[in-house]
């Protein structure tokens, strides 16, 4: 798929640093310096040798400890010492998949309800008391998953987790903060019909997947989605799917499972667990019979978004590290064959790639980026004999690989 739009705007930041001017008037006068010792001037560098490899270092993987609580939510923990941190995530199957097709945003609006207030404290009470334990709490949902997140100092974890917990089990939905939420979201979606890439993007997955599909609909939702929504819409939602037998709670930080554990069971005794609904596994969209384009025409448009791909992998294919090397030789990283051609030999864009985008089920291959317009089908051809040289004529080398 190929879209040719209007680029979004871009800024340019020059940090500029200079000394202060000295100060006027009398003074007494420093002392002067001591002397500075001799210093060898070091060897010049040769910059036309490869540095020498070293041995690979050592990986020494953590140990996880994984327990219930009595509530039936699953706890990985790892200990980890050395800096006075935790950080806890709390995964719920609660993502785009879980919502009614008709109604797109729908979780990732009700994850971004749960810090605008609970019933024992106001949206301004939760900000200004993370900002007194220096915490850091978020919460929002993607395709398969909703995660609330907190960082906090080891010293600050009871109150913190009281104030995580809290955000949790008990959060108000307010009209007037669901008001507020409600016209940032519609505004944020009109701004993107002006984003090329946005809308690169989201047609891209909506021709792959199709449109009721949890992977080819807009995340933040349409306009006619979100204006169907009302405070009791997000309410049935988080009753729901936001269960402690549908989450995993992730821990890392300097605290042992032995402390920790008797804190979530304090501090979760009234989260129980209740009925969940079972998640439809959606159709596996059928593979496009021949190469199609698609058009988005912007007459005058200084830049176009392309988009190049099909249906790719899951993330538990078999050959998913095979792929994710691959990958990185075509288009996955700066040095790969499809940025070091369309930007450092053709010059026609800032930067292209390609990803797989693996997930619970059947996720997309693209590859794509920013260019010209004036090259765009310079820019399509380039692409495509990257596509298919890899694949054929030009295998990946043994050096590549290395």
């Amino acid at each position: 798929m190929i879209t040719r739009l209007s680029p979004s705007a871009a800024g340019l930041l020059l940090l500029a640093g200079a000394c202060a001017p000295a100060a006027t008037g009398s003074r007494t006068p420093a002392a002067p310096a001591a002397p500075m010792a001799a210093v060898t001037p070091a060897a010049p560098l040769d910059r036309t040798r490869m540095p020498e490899t070293g041995d690979a270092p050592s990986v020494d993987f953590p140990t996880i400890e994984r327990y219930t609580l009595s509530n039936g939510l699953a706890v990985w923990q790892v200990e980890k010492t050395g800096l006075p941190l935790v950080n806890i995530q709390l995964l719920l199957n609660a993502g785009a998949i879980a919502e009614p097709p008709e109604l797109p945003g729908l979780a990732s609006l009700t994850a971004a309800m749960l810090t605008t207030g609970t019933t024992h404290r106001t949206a301004t009470e939760i900000a200004d008391e993370i900002e007194f334990l220096a915490v850091g709490l978020s919460a929002n949902a993607g395709r398969e998953t909703a995660v609330i997140n907190l960082n906090t100092l080891t010293r600050n974890l009871e109150p913190a987790l009281d104030v995580f917990t809290d955000v949790i089990l008990n959060p108000a939905f307010d009209e007037r903060e669901w008001d507020r939420v409600k016209a940032d979201r519609l505004a944020s979606i009109a701004q993107s019909r002006d984003a090329a890439s946005v809308l690169a993007s989201e047609e891209f997955s909506r021709r792959i997947f199709g449109a009721t599909h949890p992977y080819g609909r807009p995340l933040q939702g349409t306009r006619i989605s979100v204006e169907g929504m009302d405070v009791s819409t997000l309410k049935s939602f988080h009753r729901s799917w936001y269960q402690p037998t549908n989450a995993t709670l992730i821990i890392v930080g300097d605290i042992s499972a032995a402390r920790m554990r008797p804190l979530l069971e304090r501090d979760l005794a009234a989260w129980r667990p209740g009925t969940v609904p079972g998640q439809p596994v959606p159709a596996e969209p059928a593979p496009q019979p021949a190469t199609r384009i698609y058009l988005i025409d912007r007459p005058g448009a200084a830049q176009s978004e392309i988009r190049i791909g099909h249906l790719g992998i899951p993330r538990n294919h078999p050959d998913y590290l095979p792929i994710l090397v691959m990958n990185a030789i075509l288009g996955g990283q700066f040095s790969s064959r499809i940025n070091l051609n369309l930007r450092e030999d053709k010059g026609y864009t800032y930067g292209a790639s390609s990803a797989f985008q693996t997930g619970k089920y059947l996720g997309p291959f693209v590859a794509g980026g920013g260019v010209q317009t004036a090259v765009t089908r310079e820019s399509i051809i380039e692409f495509m004999n990257e596509l298919e040289g890899i694949r054929g004529e030009h295998p990946v080398t043994a050096e590549e690989l290395e």
